[in-house]
This record gives structure tokens, C-alpha cells and sequence, in this order.
């Protein structure tokens, strides 16, 4: 899939209306819906980072099918520890299509 997410440190917010409204960008407590539509089927990676650019939980990493995909993240790390509260980016790639949005862990 080219350049891992996990390795890149630029976060650069989509410009579509369509990528905009479907990641989300609020607050939340126990967890978080990411929602997002797939026009076709392709290798999806998402991940859940600090601010600081450290990688807290690797969200998705496979092949899906064209449809609306939702993923829900528990506020839990790799280990599965909760987070602290605090500001996180979920970063999303499937093929070309790059996003990135802000959450707050309250």
C-alpha cells in the first residue's frame, strides 16, 4: 500500500465534502464510530495517533468491499490499556483516498 501510515508525519485534511463528513470530529468518552464509504474494494489502513505523531492503536489494516464501512474505536491502545483524555488523529488510507480527523478523548 506505498507509504505505511504509521510512518508518515504530515496529516493533511481531505478537501472533499464527501471525506470531510464521514470521519468523525468531536468529542467522545468510551468510544468513537468512524463511518466511510468505499466506492470499490481496496486495502484500507487506519490508525489512531497523538498529536505527538506516536501510534496508540492500529485500527484497520485489510482488504474491504465497495459499501459503507464503520469502525469503532474503544479508546483502548495496542495493548489494550484505555488512553488518556486528551486529542487523537485517526488517519485513514484506501488506495489514493487519505484522511485524517481529530477526536478528543473526554
Amino acid at each position: 500500500m506505498g507509504r505505511r501510515l504509521s510512518q508518515s508525519r504530515i496529516c493533511v485534511i481531505a478537501e472533499s465534502p464527501r471525506a470531510e463528513a464521514k470521519l468523525p470530529g468531536r468529542a467522545f468518552q468510551d468510544s468513537t464510530a468512524v463511518r466511510f464509504p468505499m466506492p470499490s474494494s481496496s486495502a484500507v489502513e487506519m490508525i489512531a495517533r497523538k498529536p505527538s505523531g506516536l501510534t496508540v492503536r492500529s485500527l484497520v489494516q485489510m482488504n474491504l468491499p465497495a459499501g459503507y464501512h464503520e469502525v469503532r474505536w474503544h479508546a483502548r491502545d495496542d495493548s489494550g490499556n484505555l488512553v488518556p483524555a486528551g486529542p487523537y488523529w485517526i488517519l485513514y488510507r484506501a488506495g489514493s483516498d487519505y484522511r485524517c480527523r481529530l477526536v478528543v478523548k473526554m
